[in-house]
């Protein structure tokens, strides 16, 4: 096994990380809603194998019957998670695709994405991820996560890759 020097991995590094600043498009990524604290609009109660939603005095939205309108009578409030723009370079077509040492089936009209492994936890939290944020509103190129992504790269694998299929 030859060793690579320093100097020929520094390139490497300038030149992928260069690919993605430069050539990478912004992506939204969208984060699940989470449930999580008690609804401050009511008071559920259970009795007898029933659930009854009662309004909380003072809470933001009064109701005489049925579910509460916050939480749907859940007794929990969803709280949504703030979306994040990151920087990932794509790759449309396969025959451009990154080839990787390893089986992987990839579903019809999917995606290659590339990207800083510090992004990776991200990516594999999202729920939706919208390609090119600028394009916003033009038609919308939404994708998820296909599959586990891979991390990539010279010696320290500092970058990951992943496959998204449309939505």
């Amino acid at each position: 096994m030859t060793l690579l020097p320093e100097s020929i991995l520094a390139l490497y590094r300038q030149d992928a990380d260069a690919m993605i600043s430069e050539l990478g498009v912004d992506c939204r990524l969208i984060y699940p809603p989470t449930k999580g604290e008690a609804c401050n609009n009511c008071i559920k109660l259970s009795s007898g194998g029933s659930v009854q939603n009662y309004y909380r005095n003072g809470g933001p939205v009064y109701f005489s019957m049925g579910n509460c309108p916050l939480c749907g009578g859940t007794g929990l409030r969803v709280t949504e998670s703030p979306d994040e723009i990151i920087k990932l370079r794509i790759n449309y077509e396969p025959s451009k695709w990154l080839k990787l040492d390893i089986p992987i089936e990839i579903p019809e009209g999917s995606i290659q994405v590339i990207g800083n492994i510090s992004n990776m936890p991200k990516i594999k939290k999202s729920s939706e991820i919208i390609i090119n944020k600028n394009t916003e509103g033009y038609g919308e190129e939404k994708y998820s996560l296909a599959g586990e992504p891979i991390p990539h790269g010279l010696k320290n694998r500092i970058y990951f890759i992943a496959y998204l299929s449309r939505v």
